[in-house]
């Protein structure tokens, strides 16, 4: 199935959610999480887009986006940059924290927004993240049940007056389980990994390069191809290191990882290297076999 361009148009809702490079924590310690919320804030009076429910886990978060202006791209990468800045910051880190570019589902119904909210309300449980919601200071559970205050950039009532609308309590609306959540939420890496191929094309595409340079370097010089294709690879196709470096020629699996380190490194300081992984991005979701 051929990668599509992000449905976008205004009013739209939308399921987001991305995770840690190399499947690292990107929340680490409290002061983390009251800098994403703080964001989430920021999200809202500076590009308009609404909060309807989050839930901070260890390595990822998931997000019930509502965008009156149809820019869920523009305001979800600008949340992004600045959290990766203050967080390499804090914790003295290079490069993204994320593990690329955020996954995101169209809500396009009632039925399927609810179960949404319930699983990105239920999803510390599904983890074994706690014993139970009571308590779980870092979703907006407590303010749906109304033992927290709403923040000013969350918005409640419309999930609310749903659940209200049926005869339900939400305390007993979260209880249920949901026709089919497990596998109509979860976004797994499995689901979203693409033939290497491919990763290959969009690479060349991108650059103008020839296919040559993913085999060859010259000591001291930049393979901006080979950086681009080995940092895509593990990303989007799951390569271990040792398959890259078997696949490429390359010495061994360690050689593989610190180009993969320079090239991460290269995103936050080098403009142009940036511009083109964002082509190879947007390349991707022109080839076939990509899936959204």
């Amino acid at each position: 199935m051929a990668r599509r361009f992000r449905h976008d148009a205004a009013g739209f809702i939308h399921h987001v959610v991305n995770r840690g490079a190399s499947r690292e924590n990107v929340f680490w310690d409290r002061e983390d999480r009251l800098l994403f919320l703080g964001l989430l804030a920021g999200l809202s009076k500076k590009h308009g887009i609404d909060t309807l429910a989050y839930c901070l886990m260890g390595n990822h978060y998931h997000l019930v986006l509502r965008c009156p202006l149809g820019n869920l791209s523009v305001g979800v990468k600008w949340f992004a940059s600045i959290y990766s800045q203050r967080f390499n910051t804090n914790h003295g880190f290079d490069g993204s924290p994320f593990r690329g570019r955020f996954q995101s589902k169209l809500i396009d119904t009632d039925a399927y927004l609810l179960n949404a909210v319930r699983y990105v309300h239920k999803n510390p449980l599904a983890h074994g993240f706690v014993p139970s919601l009571n308590g779980f200071e870092w979703s907006s559970h407590a303010a749906y049940l109304g033992e927290a205050q709403t923040p000013s950039w969350l918005d409640n009532q419309m999930v609310l007056g749903m659940v209200h609308s049926g005869g339900e309590q939400y305390s007993t609306f979260i209880d249920q389980t949901g026709e089919d959540l497990d596998e109509s939420y979860e976004f797994s890496r499995e689901k979203n990994l693409v033939p290497i191929e491919l990763v290959e094309a969009a690479v060349l595409v991108a650059t103008g390069g020839q296919y040559d340079n993913f085999f060859h370097s010259t000591n001291g010089v930049r393979n901006n191809d080979r950086a681009l294709l080995f940092l895509n690879a593990h990303e989007m196709s799951g390569l271990r290191d040792r398959q890259v470096a078997e696949r490429y020629g390359v010495a061994n699996a360690p050689t593989v990882k610190d180009i993969r380190r320079r090239a991460r490194l290269s995103l936050e300081r080098d403009e142009s290297f940036r511009l083109g992984f964002e082509s190879v991005q947007t390349a991707l979701t022109c080839l076939p076999g990509v899936r959204p």
